[in-house]
Formats: C-alpha cells, structure tokens, sequence
C-alpha cells in the first residue's frame, strides 16, 4: 500500500499543532518515499563500536545469545533498572506486545512499481512463520540487510478498511499483556568496562503529530531508552533518551528532586520516562519539547503509569535471539509502505543502527 485508507487520524482540540509554511516546506525536501537497495546478503555479526570482541559464534550454557555478556549478567542488569514509562494523559496509542499484534497483520513484499506481493494472509503471521518467508531473492528471517517485506494491519475481514477492530489495533494491547523488550551489549571502549542496557518499547501505532495538510502517523512504533552501567553493575552513568531520527540525547542524573537539568529515578533507583503524545519519543521530563521546522513533542504528568519492573523480556542478540524472541531476526518493516518516508513502519530493532552503534 502507499498509505492506507483511513491512516489519517486527527483530533480537535488544543493540544493539537499546525505546522508552519516554512515546516511543511522542510518536511517536504526529505525523502518523498522509502527505498531499499540489493538483494539481502549473507548474514554476518552486526558492527559493533563496543570495547568487546565480536560475538562468539556458538552459545554456550551460561551465554545463550554468545555475546560474551553472562546470562546472569544481563538478567540481573535488565531488571535492576528497569523504567518506569509515564504515558502522555492524552495518549491514544498505548504499547502492545508482538506476539498479540501478529495476530492482527498480514505480511506483503514491497514492489515499488505495481501490486506488493501478499506473503501471508491475517491469522498465519507468527514468531515462526515471520522469518521463514522468501521472494524475489529476498529472505524475510536472518539478514545482514533490511528486505521489502512488510506487516499491515488488518480490518476485521482482513481487508485494508479503518473499522472498529482496526482501530482497536492501533490502541495496543491489554495493559496486562505489555512487555519491555531489553538487550545489553558492552559499552564503547571511550567507556570500557560499562555496560548498556537498551530497553526497547513497542507500539502498534504512531499518531498523527503534525494535525496539519503533511500526514505524520504510521504503523509500528520502536521506541527505547539506553542505560550506561558502571562495572559494578549498581551505578548509572548516564541514561541515552532516543527521540525521532537522531534527536536523541545522553543525560546525567538531575541535579535535584524536580529539576530538569537530567532524569530521574525511582525510589528503587531505576530511570523515569515521559513518553511524547503520538510519537512516544522518549525524555526524561514533562515540557513541551521544541523540534525545529518539526511538530513539537509534548510530554505530561497524570496518565498512565506503565512500570517495567518485573516485566522484562531480554531479546538475546540477533544472531542467537534468546527463546521466544525469534522475531528479532525478522527483516522487513513491521508497517506498512506509506507515501514518504516519515509514514512508513520502522524496521525492528536489531536493524536500527542503535542497535550495535553507540546512540548519536
């Protein structure tokens, strides 16, 4: 598809933005579509600007993803500073968790010129079947590059129409049911000895930001933050909040109760996070956050609560995901193709540059 019926979603209201001429001009000069580039090749070891060697090349009983990192390690990393993520009061668009979503998706390979290939029809998308699909040279699982297949969310007759139960997808899913998605890998060598402990959330939509004549919203949504440990394995060093395409920022801890000068910690000193209304950008505080020639983002007190404790799910590395997490292996984009490239789905996690790359 090249945008979907529907995919507009605009809201009256205050908390809604125009854009300015001058931002639809900028928004406009990016990219006007998604492209990808080659057949995928054969897949190797992601690079890695961290202090450690490449990834061994088989797992062992105490390493089952082989990255050299103690299992014990990562779990214990995981869930000693596991977030707390406040939710914007306004959010609509709230996090699910993969395998419920897969239930709701079909997967399509990207044509470009004419009619995408349907790949698998709503109901067989699974963990298993996500990464076992072949077309046109291109495999859908274990890549050393992203692949032109896609997920799309379905109407209730697995049809392309925004009816109820399509719109209840892009809700997410039951509360009960959110997971956080973690992966810890060893800091770069400028900080040799730390780790980092990437916490990554999922979202089955992103909202429309712009509420103006530029569509912003799209399907699928991979939002994290990144947590520097001391060698310890106690002490925070800094915290990496990830916002948009590389508007992220590192942050030390704040200087004092309430201030905004860094982030915060629970009373079990674990990170706070404010998630930005529709784009679920990440900061460490409530303000309206300026973006220039772009939508604002705007965080807030008074909604939803979403603690991460206790609900951790480490996704092992890409090469060896850890059980059940199969899925990380997948690379196509999660959404659908829209007309540019600001709505089109992301591709998961273990294919952003973040992944492997020390964030910007």
């Amino acid at each position: 598809m090249r945008g979907v019926e529907g995919m507009k979603d605009r809201s009256p209201g205050s908390r809604r933005r125009l854009f300015a001429a001058t931002s639809i001009i900028a928004l406009l000069a990016l990219l006007a579509a998604p492209v990808w580039s080659g057949a995928c090749k054969p897949a190797t070891p992601p690079q890695t600007t961290a202090a450690a060697t490449p990834a061994a090349s088989v797992a062992s009983p105490n390493d089952a993803d082989a990255d050299r990192i103690a299992d014990s390690t990562e779990d214990e990393l995981m869930s000693s500073f596991a977030p707390l993520v406040r939710l914007h009061p306004d959010e609509r668009y709230l996090p699910a968790d993969v395998s419920w979503f897969f239930s709701r998706v079909k997967m399509a390979f990207d044509v470009r010129l004419g009619t995408d290939d349907q790949i698998l029809p709503p109901g067989q998308v699974t963990c298993g079947s996500l990464v076992a699909q072949t077309n046109k040279g291109q495999v859908s699982g274990f890549c050393a590059s992203q692949t032109p297949f896609f997920l799309e969310q379905v109407d209730a007759s697995g049809k392309d129409s925004l009816d109820t139960y399509r719109q209840e997808t892009r809700k997410g899913s039951p509360q009960t049911d959110w997971v956080c998605y973690a992966h810890v890998r060893f800091a770069p060598s400028s900080h040799a000895g730390m780790y980092d402990v990437q916490y990554i959330f999922f979202y089955a939509y992103n909202g429309d930001m712009a509420w103006g004549p530029v569509e912003s919203a799209h399907e699928a949504d991979f939002e994290h933050i990144t947590v520097r440990v001391e060698s310890d394995l106690k002490t925070v060093h800094a915290v990496y909040y990830a916002a948009h395409d590389g508007e992220g920022k590192w942050y030390s801890q704040a200087s004092s109760p309430g201030a905004t000068d860094g982030y915060s910690m629970t009373a079990q000193s674990r990170p706070i996070v404010f998630s930005g209304l529709d784009s679920h950008a990440s900061y460490p505080w409530a303000a309206q956050w300026k973006r220039s020639g772009k939508p604002d983002d705007f965080t807030e007190e008074g909604g939803t609560i979403w603690d991460c404790a206790g609900k951790v799910v480490n996704l092992g590395e890409k090469g060896l995901p850890r059980a059940g997490a199969g899925w990380l292996q997948y690379s196509g984009r999660w959404g659908e193709i829209g007309q540019f490239s600001w709505t089109t789905g992301p591709y998961g996690p273990a294919y952003q540059s973040w992944w492997g790359s020390d964030p910007e």
